[in-house]
């Protein structure tokens, strides 16, 4: 059922969540609180419909404010709303009234004709607004006219880079304010001027000024304009920012004149007020594309009015909404951008020019001649801002195509001393270009500075650097690519325990870093390659990257298969990490095996040691709890013999021995830890600590120890960012909970640990959390009376990890028997296979709502002694015969696959495949039930 949108009545506003009608009144905190997360909401009267949308001004750095829209006579007309704190009911209903009483074009020309005549301007100011409306500028609009009408603030600049929109602007508001400034506005294109002198020669005659010497001519403006009260519109400033002092003595001189300007650089004056002004905001990419929705957006809104002045019948469609929305976002918002696109319609479908996009420059080069020559394409815009760098700024400029999503001050210094050989001043460079509006400041929070190009400005610089000879391409491309392999590396060292930290600092670099990746590949440094994408590890880990990562390894590793060296034997097992994380484990033993193999052969211990490890993790995932402890007391042993202490070694020993049921050589390894932690600070491994310890203590039913120590682990693996395990902790305390019997507070951290789960795009990297949370689900369940829904997710826990926690197995095969004993077999194996079916999310998802299916109420389910009949045993295949033979002795599945001379992969089917048909899910489990039911005798 749709959800409808939030709707005004009278004073009341109306909403539905999670299913439910709600209600609350407008100008109260509530209403406050709801519009700090609501986009839209709508009001009827008897002028019919009006929407409130929240719009961000600009980019992405402009705040948020709500804008009204208001479709009359066939024309959408919209108001400015202002920001949150501003809708009152007060408000929001005279901005509605006023959107209704706007009125035809031709009643206000009408009007116009009657009304009082407006203040005289000379004949050189004449304001003719252009033929396109201005649109989505009506915070700016509103923020000039304020700024405009203070009497402190007689200079404002409107600052941005070329084709952004700063004339249009500027018209609107001269026209706007006409009425504001007794003496009228005068308007004044400098376009055609390039001599500092001629400034004030223009000015005079747009004000009807005739003197000849220059003294002559500023003595008289400023005699004409000592007393009047006027606007000066000075458009175009930034090619004779020389004239800024003239410009500085008239208003010096003239106490009620006011000047906007507009530049593409500030003009550096006394009480100079900086107006930025940002491309158009652009739609949200990660919602369908909808057109009524999208005819809201900026970007999109001036997009679709200047292709309708080259194809009238040109129509936003849902056949073609997303190609649009994808046009808007590959120009950034840039009205000129976007004008000179839409000119190319009447030859391309929507479809078609968004396919020729990239490159951007050739197609947005038209015969818009009612444009100004520097505006008729896009790269005479750019060329004109070029233009007016010096020698030092252009070389900079080509630099900065090499980076990708953007740049640092570090970073750049790098690339620009790697491709001089020469220190420069890259700081007043960038401060330079940052003035002149050809680069954007792109975090004003972040601690280190960061810095951006638009991509149209970016393809731009790239064509400069292009036009370079091809040794200056590579050195650039070169020292960007070093650079960032360096900074990936050193990265590496600190990653396993500060990974919170260094995280969101290289985040912003995931497009650089791959840009970097992938000039070495294509590049023919294959080993530099590998190296970057070995040190990328845990960055790819942390953010949640772990199918990128493993793609781009694979593809170097194909490339690398001749070489047998330290690099590759490191991404070998990387890549094997990174693919066991995502639950792929043949290719993860597989990988690893080779990458072991390699560092053998390289004679490398501490890549042995590494390579170890990360099997041994991969075979406790697998559920292969026995060859782990192999490889960790194997890998153990060596670091012993090496006299070293490696912590991600002791921890995965730690949890192999945990898994596997040995609790005294796990605990002794844990008191080796705590005390090297202690002595070094680590945290990271104090955590492992209190979680291993937490896991013995639950083991031996110590419920109170146990949460004490979970929650600090818990709290330590918080301060370093490991979720995964984090994710894992938290399970584990909603099962101590049910163990203490708090169920319904075991169900809410369950849910709230699968919302946690899934919120993080990919379940890959936490399914033993998942699998947990589903099986603790279905002992909740089934102890409220539920017991098919318990199976369901019980299936569903199964399809996800078979694994489980020592301390999890009793209790959950007490509640399995017990509810299969109600059930019955049939009922039960249908719900078991229904849970394998549906979706994890959909499962939780009803859980959540309370969206299960009715079931009697049934009392706590007491564990009971299921009959068994002697028959079970004659549904075992031969070959299942044999593996329960061989299990029942205490063999593992290595020893088994070896003696039955088949793969271990194939016994565990055959074991899963037992656990089925016995009803239980583990190997204890599968033997006490062979030996209490006499299996010898059916052998």
């Amino acid at each position: 059922m749709t959800q409808s949108s939030p709707r005004l009545f009278k004073d009341m506003l109306l909403y539905e969540q999670q299913g439910r009608v709600q209600l609350l009144r407008v100008g109260t905190q509530a209403w406050y609180d709801w519009l700090s997360s609501a986009s839209l909401f709508t009001i009827t009267n008897a002028a019919g419909s009006f929407t409130a949308r929240k719009e961000r001004a600009g980019s992405k750095r402009g705040g948020w404010y709500w804008k009204m829209y208001h479709r009359q006579q066939g024309k959408l007309r919209s108001a400015y709303l202002g920001k949150t704190e501003r809708l009152t009911w007060e408000h929001v209903t005279g901005v509605m009234q006023r959107l209704a009483d706007i009125r035809s074009l031709d009643d206000r020309k009408q009007e116009h004709r009657h009304a009082a005549p407006v203040p005289a301007i000379a004949h050189g100011s004449q304001i003719s607004l252009p033929l396109i409306s201005l649109i989505g500028r009506d915070q700016e609009i509103a923020q000039l006219e304020e700024m405009l009408c203070q009497q402190e603030k007689r200079i404002v600049t409107v600052t941005g880079m070329g084709g952004v929109g700063k004339t249009h602007l500027a018209l609107h508001i001269a026209r706007k304010l006409l009425p504001a400034f007794a003496d009228g506005v005068v308007f004044v294109s400098l376009e055609s001027i390039s001599e500092a002198d001629h400034v004030l020669v223009a000015l005079a005659r747009a004000l009807g000024v005739s003197a000849r010497e220059k003294l002559a001519i500023a003595a008289s403006i400023q005699t004409l304009l000592q007393q009047k009260h006027m606007l000066l519109v000075l458009d175009n400033f930034e090619q004779v920012v020389a004239a800024a002092p003239q410009i500085e003595k008239l208003l010096m001189a003239c106490p009620r004149l006011a000047v906007l300007t507009t530049s593409r650089m500030a003009l550096h004056l006394r009480g100079e007020q900086i107006f930025q002004l940002a491309p158009l905001a652009l739609p949200d990419l990660t919602t369908p594309a909808d057109p009524e929705i999208l005819l809201h957006s900026p970007a999109v809104a001036l997009f679709i009015q200047h292709a309708q002045t080259h194809l009238p019948s040109f129509q936003l469609t849902p056949a073609n909404a997303s190609s649009v929305r994808a046009i808007c976002h590959q120009l950034d918002g840039l009205p000129l951008a976007l004008e000179l696109a839409a000119a190319r319609l009447p030859l391309f479908s929507p479809e078609a020019l968004l396919a020729h996009l990239l490159p951007r420059l050739p197609l947005l080069a038209g015969s818009q001649q009612n444009l100004p020559t520097r505006q008729q394409t896009l790269r005479n815009t750019l060329d004109w801002s070029y233009q007016l760098l010096d020698p030092s700024e252009q070389r900079v400029f080509h630099l900065l195509s090499v980076f990708v999503g953007g740049w640092t001050l570090r970073a750049l210094e790098a690339v620009a001393q790697a491709f001089d050989g020469e220190h420069r001043d890259v700081l007043q460079t960038l401060t330079s270009l940052l003035d002149k509006n050809l680069i954007q400041r792109s975090d004003l929070q972040a601690t280190e500075p960061r810095f951006r190009l638009l991509e149209t400005v970016r393809e731009y610089a790239s064509t400069l650097l292009a036009a370079q000879s091809e040794s200056e391409q590579i050195v650039a491309h070169e020292a960007h690519a070093s650079f960032y392999l360096e900074l990936a590396e050193e990265a590496s060292v600190h990653f396993g325990d500060v990974l919170h930290l260094l995280l969101p600092c290289l985040e912003p670099e995931h497009a650089n870093l791959l840009a970097a990746l992938q000039w070495f590949q294509t590049h023919g440094n294959i080993n530099a390659a590998l190296r970057l994408g070995s040190a990328l590890e845990w960055f790819w880990a942390g953010g949640n990257a772990w199918g990128e990562g493993r793609w781009w390894l694979e593809q170097l590793l194909a490339q690398s298969q001749a070489e047998i060296s330290t690099e590759r034997a490191r991404a070998l097992t990387v890549a094997g990490k990174l693919a066991q994380t995502q639950g792929i484990y043949e290719q993860a033993i597989s990988w690893g095996s080779e990458g072991l193999a390699l560092f053998r052969q390289l004679g490398d211990n501490q890549g042995i040691l590494v390579a170890l490890g990360h099997l041994a993790y991969t075979e406790i995932d697998r559920g292969f709890y026995d060859h782990a402890v192999l490889l960790g007391e194997e890998a153990y042993a060596l670091e012993q013999q090496m006299g070293i202490y490696t912590r991600a070694l002791h921890c995965t020993l730690i949890r192999a021995l945990i898994f596997a049921g040995a609790y005294e050589r796990a605990a002794l390894l844990v008191e080796n830890v705590r005390s090297m932690s202690l002595r070094q600070g680590d945290l990271t491994g104090m955590a492992t600590v209190h979680f291993a310890l937490g896991a013995i203590a639950l083991v031996r039913k110590d419920l109170y120890a146990a949460q004490s120590l979970l929650q600090a682990a818990r709290n330590t693996y918080q301060a370093v960012g490991f979720m995964r395990i984090i994710l894992e902790i938290e399970g584990v305390l909603a099962f101590v909970d049910v163990q203490r019997g708090a169920i319904e507070t075991a169900r809410k951290k369950y849910l709230e640990l699968a919302r946690r789960c899934f919120s993080r795009e990919t379940t890959g990297d936490a399914p033993l959390a998942l699998a947990l949370t589903l099986r603790g689900l279905g002992i909740v369940a089934a102890r409220q009376g539920r017991p098919t829904e318990a199976v369901r997710l019980w299936g569903a826990a199964d399809r996800l990890n078979r694994n489980m926690f020592p301390f999890e197995r009793h209790p959950y095969e007490v509640e399995l028997k017990a509810v299969r004993t109600l059930l019955g077999k049939a009922t039960f194996a249908r719900s078991w296979d229904q849970g394998t079916q549906v979706p994890a999310d959909s499962l939780l998802s009803a859980q959540e709502h309370g969206m299960w299916e009715v079931e009697a109420e049934v009392a706590h389910i007491a564990p009971q002694s299921p009959e068994v009949s002697s028959s079970l045993f004659e549904t075992f295949t031969a070959r299942e015969i044999d593996v329960l033979q061989l299990l029942v002795r205490g063999k593992t599945d290595r020893q088994i696959a070896e003696q039955l001379v088949i793969s271990p992969r194939t016994v565990n089917t055959h074991v899963t495949s037992l656990y089925r048909k016995m009803d239980v899910t583990s190997r204890s489990a599968a033997t006490r039930y062979a030996l209490e039911h006499n299996f010898s005798t059916h052998e």
